[in-house]
Order: structure tokens, then sequence, then C-alpha cells
């Protein structure tokens, strides 16, 4: 009997124990209302209130979101919209309140194959006919949409005071992967060229070949704003298996004898494995920042649709670009 009772007792301490650590375990809630970002101190609508349902609301997991942006000068975003089909592709952007979910409007673009358009916030408030809005969203983001499949964008960040500049995209998915997968092509938008090298921020490109044999990759460079080819016949590179290369920007466009005018200040590359198989290829921007002794790196751009065997099309036009 003095065992069972031992038993017992044990199991009862043991029991309590369990209870007391599922206790300290349990979830404690913290007030998020307060770190509500795009609402005056003390403006909480009706709409934004704890509790509230925010009717308007619009569904995120139908576009490609941008947020936070940075609305306070001198620290500004700015949106790239990039085009990694081998079609035109027409983006819509739709402007959402932080404070009150409200969508106060939408703007229109399109963008030629090949092609990136970047666009300051004002911009894109004033084609959204956004300028106006609730005293509680001080804040807003951007949602995007894009019937190519091969869409991307990057959100891209300056302070003009300090003349520093960053990427600052947040992808859910990256351009670099879908595009991979539909097309056997990597785009590498918005490189600096020796335009901006001259006014102290000049580029190289990183190249990783991590297939266990050596591969010759293809560049093609295309004009920013139209997609126009820079250089029929594309430059030819090649790669040790599994090594790095580092490559001046001012190096390609000696290569391929471009000289840019004064309106290209930046330019698109495109690299393919001429085999016909997606690169096995990490690509990438670096950007030196003289002004403030700093490298940056300036490569992640994000999808706008989900990845796509290149068979099926997930019903999206597009498809790579054409050579």
């Amino acid at each position: 009997m003095r065992v069972g009772l031992k038993m017992l007792t044990a199991v009862l301490c043991a029991g309590a124990s369990v209870a007391a650590l599922a206790a300290d375990r349990a979830a404690t809630t913290m007030d998020s209302e307060k770190f509500l970002v795009g609402q005056f101190e003390g403006a909480v609508p009706a709409a934004g209130a704890p509790g509230r349902e925010r009717a308007q609301a619009v569904n995120g997991n139908l576009y490609a979101v941008v947020a936070p942006l940075y609305v306070t000068p001198p620290f500004l975003s700015y949106l790239r919209l990039v085009n990694a089909g081998g079609t035109a592709a027409t983006f819509t952007v739709t402007v959402v309140g932080s404070g009150t979910a409200t969508a106060y409007g939408t703007a229109t673009y399109t963008v030629p194959t090949a092609a990136t358009m970047q666009l300051s916030m004002s911009q894109i408030l004033v084609a959204a006919n956004a300028v106006t809005r609730n005293s509680a969203d001080t804040q807003f983001s951007f949602y995007i949409q894009s019937p190519q499949a091969l869409a991307g964008y990057q959100h891209v960040t300056l302070n003009e005071t300090a003349k520093y500049f960053e990427n600052a995209s947040v992808c859910k998915y990256s351009l670099a992967q879908v595009s991979s997968a539909a097309s056997n092509q990597v785009m590498v938008p918005s490189i600096h060229t020796s335009r901006l090298a001259a006014a102290g921020y000049p580029a190289q490109i990183e190249i990783h070949n991590f297939a266990n044999a050596a591969v010759t990759y293809r560049f093609f460079i295309r004009d920013e704003a139209t997609g126009t080819l820079l250089n029929p016949g594309g430059m030819d590179f090649a790669t040790q298996a599994n090594a790095s290369y580092t490559i001046p920007w001012s190096q390609i466009e000696n290569q391929i004898g471009f000289n840019p005018t004064s309106d290209q200040i930046r330019v698109n590359m495109i690299v393919t494995d001429p085999s016909g198989v997606p690169p096995a290829a990490l690509v990438s921007q670096t950007i030196v920042n003289n002004a403030v002794s700093v490298s940056i790196n300036m490569t992640s751009t994000c999808a706008v649709n989900a990845p796509q065997s290149s068979g099926d099309g997930g019903g999206l036009p597009g498809g790579g670009i054409s050579y």
C-alpha cells in the first residue's frame, strides 16, 4: 500500500509539474496596435481599431506586395518593374493604406520585353489618383499584379542627403527562380553602366558556377528602358566547375564595344547556357558607393507570379526572351 501511495504521489507531482510547465509555455499576447505602421499617434480610425474587421481590405494572396514603403524624406522608396518575358508586360500597382486598408487607386504600366521601368512613389501616387488619402494613412503599400508569367519588381530605397541607396526587396518568389524554371534564362536588371560609375557608383558582376563541370555562359545586354539588344550574338564567359568570378562592369562594356549614351545609366543582362538548359549559376550585381565607401548588393529581384514549369504556362502568357 505504501508503494501505491508513493507512486500516486509521484504521478500527482509529475502531473502538477507538467501543468506548470504548460502554463509557463503558454503564448503571451503583445498589443500590436501601438506598432501599427501608417497612422498618426492616437489617430486610430474605426476601421483599424482593435477587434474590428476591415471590410474593404485587399486580399494580398492575389498580389505581389511591396511593404513597408519609406515615405519620409530624405529616405524614400522607388519601384522598379522588370519584364523578363518574351512579350510586353502590363503591370497594375494598387495603392493600399496601412492604417485603414483602403485601396485608393490603381496605376497601370506597360514594360517592353527585357526592359525595366523605375518609378518614384510620387509618380505612382499621381497615376493611381491616390495623392489625397485618409489622415490615418501616413504609410501605404503597393499591391502588384501582371498577366506576364515572368514579370518582376525591385524595391529600391534612396537617402538623398546621405547619397545612400540599397535594394530593400523582400520576395515571396524570386524572379531568378521563376525565370530559370520557365525560360532557361536568368535576368539581372538595372546594372550601373560607366555613366553612373563616373558619378561614383561603379558596378561589378559576380557569377558562381555551381555545376560539377566547366560551363560557358552567354551574356546578352539589353537597354534598360527599351529592352533593345545591345550586343547581338551575345558574349561568352567560360567558368570552371564550382568557381566564382568577379567582373568589373567596365570590362564587359569594353568587351562588347558598348559606349553608353547619357540616358543609358543602367542596362539589363540576361544569362543563358547555350546548351539550352537552365544556367547552373548564381549571378549577382554589386555596386560600390564611393560616397560612403560601401559595397551594396543590388541583385534581389522578386517575381510577381509563382513559379511554373516550362511546359504548362500556368495559364499565364510569357516565355523567355528571344535571341
